[in-house]
């Protein structure tokens, strides 16, 4: 048992330090602190595993466990994991508690020693759920996260627990060990956060239906009408995504899906490139250029016909503290089209329009049977 423990101490360790590399990598402070928080929650999943091993001594049978559970050093094992420790026989029968995790729960070790949450706890539904996670920890022999509720003395409280088996020598399962956090003031800024969220989507919609209702009253009837309204969902369609991925991360990938998505194109289109995450600015412009190109390809290009579109981009200057991004759109189609003698606006949007609010610069080539778009462009815009 010491030794499978062991292995997951040392697993623990290597997820942490993978989270803290991820934390380093990424730019969005968002996603920096999740992938820290992250860090934290596997560094407290190895000490919570550190503290099986100490307790494997007496795992062999219960009287065992409640003596040497009775002589552990409650404040030795805050000082081990940095948070409120817990540890429970097969039955659920609370055997080691620390400090932390009494002033958690609201109660005293003499209160909930040697009894299970059924016995203790003054809510039965929510002690049922408890020692059906439980269960299912010690039935799997995995560890398990789970978000549990808490009457206490501070009122109901939401209780993140991660949960792993406690094994003896013979690799049977004589308990479980665990590491517990309340996150009900988090859990209710998510809430408030949601809404808050919902809301400015809603009114996003409202101001957008305004433009479109001043536009249908204004523009003239025809092809201009109609490309303004494809315009103008294309423009709502990458702000609803930035609303509805606001505090995670949005990636090239996650915009490129959506669009993909709109114009049903996943059949003809490849897309290559590494994770790159976006600000908003930089989700709506190049969301408005692969509209143009996507527009422009159905009526006259690739995804109208029996063609290919390729869009792929690099990362430059990576020791710059401006990365630079290099976005591509390739396609190859056997329709003749040469290039317009009278650029729409679409190619001002290409060419201009975009590079410009990016602080970038863009070509466009169209020749027949092809056509290319590059933007370049820092990443930090």
């Amino acid at each position: 048992m010491l030794q499978n423990l062991s292995d997951k101490v040392r697993l623990c360790y290597a997820r942490a330090a993978k989270a803290r590399e991820r934390a380093d990598e990424v730019l969005d402070p968002e996603a920096k602190a999740d992938f820290l928080n992250m860090e934290r929650r596997w560094l407290l999943l190895a000490r919570s595993f550190e503290l099986g091993e100490r307790l494997d001594d007496f795992a062999r049978d219960n009287s065992r466990r409640m003596k040497l559970a009775l002589a552990f050093e409650p404040y030795a094992m805050l000082q081990a994991s940095g948070a409120a420790v817990f540890g429970k026989d097969r039955d659920s029968r609370m055997i080691v508690a620390n400090p932390a995790c009494l002033s958690l729960l609201g109660k005293r070790w003499e209160d909930i020693r040697g009894r299970n949450d059924v016995e203790w706890h003054t809510d039965r539904v929510q002690a049922r759920d408890v020692l059906s996670n439980d269960r299912l920890v010690i039935e799997s022999k995995q560890a398990h996260v789970y978000e549990e509720w808490f009457n206490t003395p501070l009122g109901l409280r939401i209780i993140l627990s991660t949960k792993a088996p406690l094994l003896d020598s013979d690799g049977e399962v004589v308990g479980l060990v665990g590491v517990a956090k309340d996150i009900t003031d988090r859990k209710k800024r998510e809430e408030e956060t949601k809404f808050l969220h919902n809301e400015l989507t809603h009114q996003l919609r409202n101001s957008l239906s305004l433009v479109h209702a001043i536009a249908r009253q204004t523009i003239n009837p025809g092809d201009g009408l109609r490309r303004f309204e494809e315009r103008l969902l294309a423009y709502a369609r990458s702000q609803e995504l930035i609303l509805h991925r606001l505090g995670r991360i949005l990636t090239l990938h996650d915009l490129i899906t959506a669009h993909r998505l709109a114009f049903n194109m996943d059949s003809r289109v490849t897309v290559e490139g590494p994770n790159v995450p976006l600000t908003p600015d930089w989700a709506i412009q190049v969301g408005i250029a692969v509209h143009e190109l996507a527009t422009n390809s159905v009526k006259y290009g690739a995804l109208g016909s029996d063609g290919q579109v390729k869009i792929f981009w690099t990362l430059e200057d990576a020791e710059e503290p401006d990365l630079k991004l290099v976005f591509s759109w390739h396609e190859i189609h056997s329709r003749l089209q040469a290039k317009p003698d009278h650029p729409g606006f679409g190619y001002t949007v290409l060419t201009h329009i975009v590079p410009e609010r990016l602080n970038g610069l863009a070509s466009l080539e169209l020749k027949p049977g092809e056509v290319r778009w590059t933007l370049r462009a820092a990443l930090t815009c």
